[in-house]
């Protein structure tokens, strides 16, 4: 399923966004044409400590996608939450 990264806390300080070094506005999986407007599904990828490395929104909010296209292979990330209503963040 496609995505996008809205929020990339491990960023480098000035780093132009799109790439590995500030992951804001990455799009995914690789071979998506899409412009990530139709994506509403907020999700997080954390560690195993709990700490959010990425912010981002997929097509699919039970879809472990962005974290094994992108968050585990580039930062280490193990976890994945979407955001569910009147519940908030949910662990996959």
């Amino acid at each position: 399923m496609s995505w996008i990264i809205d929020v990339d806390h491990l960023a480098e300080p000035n780093t132009k966004t799109g790439n590995l070094r500030n992951a804001v506005g990455l799009l995914g999986p690789q071979g998506y044409c899409g412009d990530g407007s139709e994506l509403t599904e907020r999700f997080r990828l954390l560690d195993d400590d709990g700490v959010v490395y990425y912010e981002g929104r997929s097509g699919d909010g039970s879809d472990f996608g962005p974290l094994e296209d992108f968050g585990t292979p580039n930062a280490g990330a193990s976890r994945i939450q979407y955001w569910v209503s009147r519940k908030g963040w949910v662990e996959l």
